[in-house]
């Protein structure tokens, strides 16, 4: 018998076990059967465990694209002593926990949002819609857990936490946008003007040559702080594209080359995603700009079977990573926005031997 075989028939095995459970009569057990099969069959994009009523969540059976979802499924030896309870985020479980219990002594269908880990360490955010198992004394004796996964952006059930971060930063990124417009409207404007008298005067001296020369360097600067706060090309052409502004604005500021590679076939993300992706690389650069020392900058975007993966490495003096532990108020926003999407921030420094920015994510395109 083939490993494929053997999982399937053990799944059979367990559902049918569960049948016997539920103590049926023999004029109640075709319906029941019936709205069981109903109850398990997973729609398109799901993913449905079949779970005890204990504490743990424990699995009785898995049905399709589980591994998809819950990556720790993703082979058959992994569902002899699977819980679903114990991949959920800490932060989450209680909430969890409590409303499925709630649900099992009412009877009634559940609807959740929560994070369960992912393969690589970090958590992914799904959707459980519920509903109890009950026996012919009205008992409950299984879970079915219907898991599908949802934007990281668009979670509206995880945390206080969470949610206070993400108005937090939409207020912020409208209150860029806003400076942006005062600062191109008035200055901008109002600079550009007094340029243009002065460059149409018959008055040349050294005086009005400095006073040329400053407005020219003040309107860049102020057009620097533009594309920084309202970044040109996000909404347009995505991440690679406000990057590569950004990029080829800043060198014209700073003494260090940058260098950006990305892959060509980098996909579009949800505006979140990319809004908040773009920020931290920003940061990132910012800070290799003003701290490192290096020589050269460089700048690594890709996509990878559903993961963002970017990179900002210099070749400078680097530090202790203890020193990043609390860190300033530029490493704590970049772990902020990471934490939106489920990601994190990791940091490789030591001195003299530069420092690596990496922040890890699954998009949720």
């Amino acid at each position: 018998m083939t490993t494929d075989a053997a999982h399937q028939y053990s799944q059979a095995a367990k559902i049918n076990e569960l049948i016997s459970r539920l103590d049926l009569a023999q004029s109640e057990l075709g319906g029941t059967v019936a709205n069981l099969l109903d109850a398990i069959a997973a729609g398109p994009g799901e993913a449905v465990l079949l779970a005890e009523v204990d504490s743990r969540w424990t699995l009785i059976a898995a049905i399709d694209r589980v591994g998809t979802i819950l990556p720790a499924l993703d082979n058959a030896f992994a569902l002899d002593d699977f819980a679903l309870l114990e991949t959920v985020h800490p932060d989450d479980v209680l909430r969890v926990a409590t409303t499925v219990k709630e649900s099992l002594t009412e009877q009634r269908p559940f609807d959740l949002q929560f994070r369960v880990r992912r393969r690589d360490g970090d958590w992914r955010f799904v959707r459980d819609q519920g509903q109890v198992i009950v026996d012919r004394r009205t008992r409950p004796q299984a879970v079915v857990h219907r898991l599908t996964q949802i934007p990281a952006s668009t979670a509206s059930d995880f945390g206080d936490e969470a949610k206070t971060l993400r108005e937090l930063i939409r207020q912020l990124e409208t209150e860029q946008r806003m400076t942006a417009c005062e600062i191109h409207d008035g200055f901008v404007q109002l600079a550009t003007g007094a340029l243009m008298h002065l460059e149409a005067s018959d008055i040349v001296n050294e005086e009005t040559c400095q006073a040329k020369r400053l407005l020219r360097e003040a309107l860049g600067e102020a057009r620097r702080l533009m594309g920084g706060l309202q970044p040109s090309g996000l909404e347009e052409a995505g991440v690679p594209a406000a990057i590569d502004d950004f990029l080829a604005t800043a060198n014209g500021f700073i003494d260090i080359p940058v260098a950006l590679h990305l892959d060509a076939q980098f996909p579009r993300l949800t505006p979140t995603e990319e809004s908040t992706l773009f920020r931290i690389l920003q940061e990132a650069i910012n800070n290799a700009c003003k701290h490192s020392q290096s020589e050269r900058i460089r700048v690594r975007l890709r996509y990878l079977d559903g993961i963002v993966d970017a990179e900002v490495r210099d070749w400078g003096r680097g530090f202790e990573c203890e020193e990043t532990s609390h860190g300033g108020f530029g490493m704590s926003s970049m772990r902020q926005r990471a934490k939106l999407l489920g990601g994190r921030i990791q940091v490789t420094s030591a001195p003299g031997e530069g420092t690596i920015i990496r922040f890890r994510f699954e998009a949720t395109r």
